[in-house]
């Protein structure tokens, strides 16, 4: 199994009501009423992770904003948010977008050293990372770190958040060794007893499992991946949708480890949880294919198959049928279907796949980090 991306779970979550309230003074107090209802709104339904119910009060408060005659720059938070929840579910490019946008509305109304603007440079980062821009996810969560680091005030939880989104950024460039120091350097700037924090260190704890994970020390992996489970089970309850990023990376572990009764477990677990919500979200497809993967080591081919389908087909509806995301999927698909005899079927899939992996000139598959987890930190708590 190769080492592929993550972005997504507490991380962007910690800037949605900071931001907000802090640019919202130039409107009349009918206006700021509305639209800080609605703000308030979404930011309390995407603290619980309804992420339907979050993105209907952010459009609302989106639209409300355009009535006004001055430029919406409280917008900015608004349209962040958005762009982090389309970004857990799969919808990177109007992620993208979002974020392009709230860059441009932060900027214009408040400079281009507005800190708040570093928070919306981390969630662009997680989209590139998620889309497999590597090297623009590194560029931008570099100056991210920067504005984050000429004012830190109450970011604290974010700027580990940024850390843990360029350890995944650096590491799936081959740079994991640096991703690492990084990272640990990250976790002395967050003290566990603020508030937040731990959430925070948390979602590190899972960049650091699955930097082990790629250097073969699954057993300080499986820990930290343990640890990160308990905290986020505490945090929003065991059914929740944040439970899936973790689940599913604890899943593809139990693979490496030929731990196929657990693998099963889990990936089923993540299933269970993300179908309410998270249907075309990355973690889905890797759970889908852990759970493939799992059932196919206990020689139940014919139930495993289904799982392998499902993950290429999430991952041909988010990123698309060239996407590498996509063709890694397709590599261990083929190794399935010569698992079960279908040599010929294999050879013509591996042929698409390789030339696919060979196009794109990338070798570092890391899905094992948890995007997911990491992006949406950075938005609960601002």
């Amino acid at each position: 199994m190769k080492f592929k991306g993550l972005v997504s779970g507490w991380l962007l979550s910690v800037a949605i009501t900071a931001v907000a309230q802090n640019q919202i003074a130039s409107y009349t107090t009918a206006q700021q009423s509305q639209l800080k209802q609605l703000q308030s709104e979404g930011d309390f339904a995407f603290g619980q992770r309804r992420f339907a119910d979050a993105e209907k009060a952010y459009l609302a408060a989106i639209e409300q904003g355009r009535k006004t005659s001055e430029p919406a720059s409280h917008q900015a938070a608004v349209l962040n948010s958005l762009a982090a929840i389309y970004s857990f579910e799969g919808r990177y490019t109007e992620a993208e977008s979002l974020c392009q946008q709230a860059i441009t509305l932060l900027g214009a109304t408040s400079g281009e050293t507005n800190p708040e603007l570093a928070i919306i440079f981390s969630t662009l980062g997680a989209v590139n990372l998620h889309i497999g821009k590597n090297a623009k996810a590194e560029q931008w969560l570099q100056q991210a770190i920067k504005l984050f680091n000429k004012d830190p005030g109450d970011h604290h939880v974010a700027l580990l958040g940024a850390y843990s989104l360029l350890g995944v950024a650096l590491c799936s460039q081959g740079k994991c060794r640096q991703a690492d120091q990084i990272i640990q350097h990250a976790l002395t700037l967050c003290e566990p007893s603020r508030p937040g924090c731990f959430q925070g260190i948390a979602t590190a704890h899972v960049t650091l499992a699955a930097i082990y994970v790629r250097r073969g020390q699954y057993r300080k992996a499986e820990e930290l991946y343990g640890h990160a489970l308990e905290a986020t089970e505490r945090a929003y309850g065991p059914s929740n949708a944040m439970l899936v990023p973790t689940l599913s990376n604890l899943a593809s572990l139990y693979v490496r480890q030929h731990r196929f009764l657990e693998a099963e477990a889990s990936g089923r677990r993540a299933l269970e949880i993300a179908a309410k919500v998270l249907s075309d979200s990355d973690a889905t497809a890797k759970a889908a294919l852990a759970t493939g993967e799992a059932l196919a080591g206990q020689e139940r081919y014919e139930a495993a198959e289904p799982y392998f389908k499902q993950s290429l087909a999430i991952w041909e509806r988010s990123q698309g049928p060239e996407s590498l995301r996509y063709a890694w999927t397709l590599q261990q698909y083929a190794r399935f279907l010569r698992k079960t005899n279908r040599s010929k079927e294999a050879s013509v899939i591996e042929t698409r796949a390789n030339a696919l992996v060979s196009r794109s000139g990338q070798t570092v598959d890391v899905s094992e980090f948890s995007k997911d987890e990491i992006s949406q930190d950075h938005i609960t708590r601002r």
